[in-house]
């Protein structure tokens, strides 16, 4: 598939994605906070852009951007908790909608972004 086309389905899935936003499929950085608070088990993935994630990620996060989506997550369990993050929360949603398609039900979207859990629990978390 050219890069082209990739470009355009990508911001189609974003416009999709934005449009389908349920509140039940966003979790507040506060809230995030009490999850990992908690000690649980879950898997946090950073669906920013390699240059992003180089500029400062969440220490729990592990990479899986978007552009390589589909192989990046390869290998997750559809019964794993899953917390999706990028930006400002609007290429996370569209992660979450791609694993919500695929059957995965323990999936949520930081609402913000990286933008918030840096404003609201990470002040010292690099900012770029």
């Amino acid at each position: 598939m050219g890069s082209i086309v990739k470009k355009n389905l990508l911001a189609l899935l974003m416009v999709l994605a934005a449009s389908c936003v349920n509140q039940a499929d966003e979790v507040t950085p506060q809230e995030l906070h009490q999850v990992f608070e908690t000690g649980r088990t879950v898997l946090v993935l950073d669906v920013r852009e390699p240059d992003e994630w180089m500029a400062g990620h969440m220490i729990r996060a592990q990479s899986a951007p978007l552009s390589r989506f589909d192989q990046a997550s390869q290998g997750l369990r559809p019964e794993q908790e899953i917390y999706l993050y990028c930006h400002s929360g609007k290429r996370s949603m569209t992660a979450l909608q791609m694993l919500k398609q695929r059957g995965f039900t323990h999936v949520k979207s930081l609402s913000g972004g990286i933008q918030a859990w840096k404003a609201q629990v990470d002040p010292a978390l690099n900012r770029y």
